[in-house]
């Protein structure tokens, strides 16, 4: 992703999936099977979400908002 690029779906998925934080710490000790039945169910549950250029839009800032937020898709 570059810095004028939202991000998609699966840009949302990578922290996760790559061990970044308390969630991906807790989805590195699953096994594989379980991982991919939460990647399913994150892509199902998010795809509501997903403007018609794939990328998932963040909600409206309560503050300022994030570079990557500050414009809609």
């Amino acid at each position: 992703m570059d810095g004028g690029e939202l991000p998609k779906l699966n840009d949302w998925w990578t922290g996760p999936a790559s061990g970044l934080g308390i969630p991906g710490l807790l989805l590195e000790r699953q096994p594989p099977a379980t991982r991919e039945a939460l990647r399913r169910r994150y892509l199902q549950l998010s795809g509501r979400y997903r403007a018609p250029t794939g990328c998932l839009p963040c909600p409206p800032p309560r503050c300022s908002p994030a570079p990557w937020c500050a414009d809609p898709c």
